[in-house]
């Protein structure tokens, strides 16, 4: 006999199932142009980092614009000598405004530790955020945004 909790198991089974599907499908990778490769230098503020600026596109579903934007990364790489290392570890602190390239140059060492020195550590900025660029239209008043949330209530 079936217990609840096996229905219940089921259902979320065939509810989670349900809702990948669409998003399989969601994104049209096959049109895509191939990105700037990363060139890593020695960042100025940290010796024990890298830093790169990678560019990208502004919008990936409008193939005809040109228009890029130009993410930067910073690297910690891995303390083990090349055959040991497992790969890489992208790290994003969410936000907004959190800037991913200050967690690893801050944090990036006991990280590092936890994992054994075996994976290079990357933290990058979200547009917007640090030397992360074009940055977003902001507002630079209190005012405007009040004005703003006033007028997406109407």
């Amino acid at each position: 006999m079936f217990t609840l909790k096996w229905v219940c198991a089921l259902w979320l089974s065939i509810l989670l199932l349900a809702c990948s599907i669409p998003c399989a499908w969601a994104f049209p990778a096959h049109g895509i142009r191939q990105s700037s490769n990363i060139s890593w230098f020695d960042c100025p503020d940290s010796p024990t980092t890298q830093c790169a600026f990678f560019e990208v596109p502004m919008d990936y579903s409008d193939p005809e614009d040109n228009s890029t934007v130009s993410i930067f990364m910073r690297k910690l790489p891995a303390k083990v000598p090349a055959n040991q290392r497992l790969g890489t570890i992208l790290t994003n602190p969410g936000g907004p405004g959190g800037s991913g390239s200050a967690f690893v140059a801050a944090g990036g060492e006991e990280l590092s530790t936890i994992v054994e020195g075996r994976y290079d550590i990357i933290g990058f900025d979200p547009r917007g955020v640090n030397l992360t660029g074009p940055p977003t239209a902001c507002f630079n008043v209190e005012s405007k945004f009040l004005l703003r949330d006033y007028q997406l209530q109407l």
